[in-house]
């Protein structure tokens, strides 16, 4: 089973978020900001980290460099009410796999979702990550 790092500062979204993934056989980890994000990809195994740009403190585009930083092979999607092209090309060429910009329907996040997890091995440990 795949495993997801959600990142946004709305409730409401992080909620509507992991329910939809949840029920696609997706296992959900959740941050609401850009330090916890930092934390909880730094503790636990992620595939894929669905991510916010308007975070409190540490901005998303911190966080997308900092954990490219830590593992170039990380796999980030940008999901963001920052809709405009400059923001779509930044995201891209600091390294994210994709960019959703909000609001979005849910049948194209999942098949972006889906997209980008289409060569992980769900036997494998992600990207980086080595087992003992």
């Amino acid at each position: 089973m795949a495993r997801l790092l959600v990142v946004d500062d709305e409730p409401r979204i992080v909620r509507l978020l992991t329910r939809i993934l949840v029920s696609e056989g997706y296992d959900v980890e959740t941050a609401s900001t850009g330090e916890e994000a930092l934390l909880t990809a730094a503790a636990v195994d992620v595939d894929l980290v669905v991510l916010d740009l308007l975070l409190p403190g540490i901005d998303g585009h911190a966080v997308l460099r900092e954990l490219l930083r830590r593992d170039a092979r990380a796999r980030v999607l940008v999901l963001s009410a920052l809709g405009d092209e400059e923001a779509r090309a930044q995201c891209l060429a600091e390294g994210a796999v994709d960019y959703v910009a909000k609001p979005f329907a849910v049948a194209d996040l999942l098949a972006r979702v889906a997209a980008q997890l289409a060569d992980v091995p769900t036997d494998a440990p992600p990207a980086g990550r080595t087992t003992a």
